[in-house]
C-alpha cells in the first residue's frame, strides 16, 4: 500500500488597514518581484573574443533560489530623500500618511558614525501573524534597488507568533551618497523574507481593520527593556487569544 504525505504548509496572514494598500500592493512572493533588468537578460553571452558562451546571471542558482524561497512586502509608497549642503535632510512619502520613526546611536555605540548615516524605521500598514513558531530571515534585496550607495537594510531574524509588527529598519548612507537626493518608487521590493524550513508558504492577505488594530494594541510595549522574551512567555503560558 503507498502512502502520500502531503507537505506541510506554512499559513501566513497578513492583515492590513489600509484598502489602497491591500489592493494595490499585496504581499506576495518574491519570485513575482523580479528584477526588469534581469528579466531582459539574454541566457547566454556569445563573445566573438571568447571561444565559448558564457552563461548570463539568468542561470544563477544563488539568485533564483533567494527569489524562490521568500515572501516581499513590496513598499507601498513612493519615497524621497534629500540631503542639505549642511548635513540636514528631509524625506517624503507620495502618499502623505506613512509614518517613520528612529533610533538614537547611542543604542548602537560603536556601530556607525551618526555623521555619515541616518536611521529610519518605516512603520509598514502589514501586521503578520502565523499558528507556528516559524524563524524568517529578513533580508535586503539587494537586486532591486537602484542604487547601493543610497540605503542598506540591516538583516535579521523574525518571528510573526510571538511579533507580528513588519517595519523596516534602514540606514542613509548621507555620508556617500552619489547625488543630494534619491526616490525608491513603490512597488520596489526592498527585503525579502525567506523562511527558515523547507515548508511551503500559502500568503493569506486581509482588509480587515479591527483584527489589524487588535493585534496592533496586543503588541504595544509593555516593558521598557526584553519586551518580545517577556511576551513570547506569556504566550506560551497561556493560547494568545488572537492566534488564527
Amino acid at each position: 500500500m503507498l502512502f502520500f504525505i502531503k507537505p506541510s504548509v506554512i499559513h501566513l496572514d497578513c492583515f492590513t488597514n489600509r484598502p489602497d494598500v491591500y489592493e494595490y500592493f499585496p504581499v506576495n512572493h518574491t519570485a513575482k518581484f523580479l528584477p526588469s533588468w534581469w528579466k531582459n537578460l539574454p541566457a547566454v553571452i556569445d563573445n566573438k573574443n571568447v571561444p565559448y558562451i558564457e552563461p548570463t546571471m539568468r542561470s544563477c542558482v544563488g539568485f533564483n533560489l533567494f527569489h524562490q524561497h521568500g515572501i516581499t512586502i513590496p513598499l507601498w509608497s513612493d519615497f524621497s530623500f534629500l540631503k542639505f549642503d549642511n548635513g540636514a535632510y528631509q524625506y517624503d512619502f507620495s502618499d502623505s500618511r506613512t509614518q517613520v520613526e528612529t533610533h538614537d546611536f547611542s543604542q548602537m555605540q560603536g556601530y556607525l558614525d551618526p555623521n555619515d548615516y541616518v536611521h529610519l524605521k518605516i512603520i509598514s500598514p502589514w501586521i503578520f501573524s502565523t499558528k507556528k513558531y516559524i524563524k524568517w530571515a529578513w533580508v535586503q534585496n539587494t537586486w532591486n534597488l537602484p542604487e547601493l550607495s543610497q540605503i542598506f537594510v540591516p538583516p535579521a531574524v523574525m518571528d510573526f507568533k510571538h511579533n507580528n509588527f513588519t517595519h523596516i529598519n534602514m540606514f542613509v548612507n548621507i555620508g556617500t551618497m552619489k547625488s543630494n537626493k534619491f526616490l525608491i518608487e513603490s512597488g520596489t521590493s526592498m527585503v525579502n523574507l525567506i523562511p527558515l524550513t523547507d515548508k511551503k508558504v500559502k500568503i493569506h492577505n486581509h482588509y480587515d481593520p479591527d483584527k489589524f488594530f487588535l493585534m496592533a494594541e496586543r503588541g504595544n510595549r509593555f516593558s521598557y527593556t526584553n519586551v518580545y522574551s517577556k511576551r513570547k512567555r506569556m504566550i506560551n503560558q497561556k493560547k494568545c487569544p488572537f492566534g488564527f
